[in-house]
């Protein structure tokens, strides 16, 4: 994946998409949630038992207060690019933003083939829409990714 312009000579034919706005949102007395540990040969994630029912409870809040400011709903969304955190997640997603096999294809193409890779993850989501799905121009997409702290970083995309 490559950022550039739409003059750039690898965009001839491709599809693209554009970044609209960002938020980053951070959510107070939850470290425990997500992190890493050191070991050798890397880096080990660790999860809490309590992180899907969080995500359960902040997830649709949070894309909805992402979206309002920018006068936006969920209805306006045509792609979810969401990163795959596990199986959990997914269904976590689906239910709380009403999300189809169809909008969560991608991102469980994803983790069948790669894995959760930590919050990257998304950016081969978004990879394999552009390749595999071709969004129509104007289409817009979200995209969603989550890390330790526990932090949730959003992305709105314009499909060109």
């Amino acid at each position: 994946m490559v950022m550039a312009g739409p003059d750039h000579p690898r965009a001839r034919g491709a599809a693209l998409a554009r970044l609209v706005g960002a938020e980053s949102l951070f959510f107070p007395g939850t470290t425990h949630l997500m992190g890493f540990r050191l070991r050798n040969p890397g880096l080990q994630i660790v999860l809490d038992r309590e992180l899907a029912p969080f995500v359960r409870r902040e997830v649709g809040a949070a894309v909805k207060r992402f979206l309002e400011p920018r006068g936006l709903r969920r209805e306006d969304i045509t792609r979810w690019v969401m990163h795959p955190g596990g199986r959990r997640i997914i269904e976590v997603m689906s239910d709380k933003l009403g999300l189809t096999e169809r909008d969560l294809a991608p991102t469980e193409a994803v983790l069948a083939e790669h894995g959760n890779m930590s919050s990257v993850t998304v950016l081969f989501v978004l990879d394999e829409i552009l390749r595999t799905d071709r969004p129509r121009p104007g289409e817009r997409g979200v995209l969603g990714a989550f890390g330790p702290g526990f932090g949730a970083e959003f992305a709105l995309l314009q499909f060109l």
